[in-house]
């Protein structure tokens, strides 16, 4: 995992944010941003379908913003009846308060809805616009690699695509934000983040660059996570400017990778693992999408899943990768047709699946 994500980081290094100018257009008959305001854009985790539009969406998390001294100068608090769905992407107007107008948002702070014991929200890509025009923002794969060391911090992949500088396509994985079940209490994960934006866009002169040590960029001052509520007061009312799915603007770019499977020691599975993974299965053919990593991270959450570029399953409540049988092998494999498990010539133990979405 630890490789992986350096890679992701290694690849965005350069452009990491070329991707907000799209992520970010102005709004066609009122500019928040000429008032002193500024934009921030969330894009969720997924696609929508009609089967899997209770996961991964939720209501759009509170934000506040600060300058650089760290002085809060506005904020936008969410609210329940405020929600983007799965593959959606929502802009948010964030007022600025009094002197605060026209300042630079340098942190910002984001937190799931502390009322939404249902859903957790799991986030692709955040995207920020200042009232001066720069761009700047932060993908779901930060959240993914800084799982390594962070146990309350969990992740999964993602349908939607980002578009890089030189004109291809990449798809983050997403940041869980928001409760889970443990044993079946109901807990925090993590819940609100605050990130130095800057740290994570283009810089004026160089642009961005991986720091030397890639673990600085979970940790304060250029990240900061906490498992409660920030939010003191109520703050301004959510202003969403567009709900589009992401699906509606890319396509799809797929290439087949190879990898070996391995069964790992089971890691404590969480409730809530098992509430979002039971009687669902996600099965993908893009690159990014590996079921042999998605097992051995011990972050990971999210449905079972089948990669058929690495040609495996993952069975997310055991977190054990199973080969997909073929014309070589027909025991000991999972049978995408049936979806079922062989375990040997004679018995298939079939999942009981209600929901199964193919990611083409």
């Amino acid at each position: 995992m630890a490789k992986v994500a350096l890679e992701v980081l290694g690849l965005l290094s350069g452009n990491i944010l070329d991707l907000v100018p799209l992520l970010l257009p102005d709004e066609p008959n009122h500019d928040p941003l000429t008032e002193g305001n500024s934009l921030v854009r969330f894009g969720i985790g997924l696609s929508p379908d009609p089967n899997f539009n209770d996961l991964m969406g939720g209501i759009v998390p509170s934000i506040k913003v600060y300058n650089e001294k760290k002085q809060m100068i506005g904020n936008a608090s969410s609210s329940n009846t405020t929600t983007v769905g799965p593959g959606q992407y929502v802009t948010v107007t964030v007022t600025h308060q009094g002197s605060g107008q026209f300042q630079q948002p340098s942190y910002l702070q984001v937190e799931a809805d502390t009322a939404d014991i249902e859903h957790a929200i799991c986030i692709s890509y955040i995207g920020q616009t200042w009232s001066d025009g720069t761009k700047l923002g932060w993908l779901g794969d930060i959240g993914a690699y800084c799982s390594q060391n962070h146990k309350d911090i969990s992740w999964y992949y993602s349908e939607l695509y980002v578009g890089m500088v030189n004109g291809t396509m990449y798809k983050p994985r997403c940041t869980w934000f928001g409760w889970r079940l443990i044993d079946g209490v109901r807990k925090k994960s993590v819940y609100t983040m605050r990130i130095h934006t800057p740290d994570f866009g283009r810089q004026v002169d160089s642009g961005f660059s991986l720091p030397d040590n890639p673990s600085s960029l979970c940790q304060a001052p250029s990240t900061v996570w906490y498992n409660q509520s920030m939010f003191a007061s109520a703050g301004n009312r959510l202003r969403p400017i567009i709900f589009l799915s992401m699906l509606d603007f890319f396509t799809m770019a797929v290439a087949a990778t190879s990898s070996t499977i391995k069964r790992i020691p089971k890691y404590i599975t969480s409730s809530y693992a098992k509430d979002i993974s039971r009687g669902r299965l996600i099965a993908s053919s893009h690159s990014e999408h590996g079921a042999r990593e998605l097992c051995e991270s011990p972050s990971s959450y999210g449905p079972d899943f089948v990669s058929f570029t690495d040609k495996a399953f993952c069975d997310m409540e055991t977190k054990t990768a199973w080969p997909l049988c073929d014309d070589e092998r027909a025991r000991g494999c999972f049978d995408w047709d049936t979806r079922s498990l062989v375990t040997n010539w004679y018995r298939k133990r079939e999942l009981k699946y209600r929901n199964v979405v193919e990611w083409t």
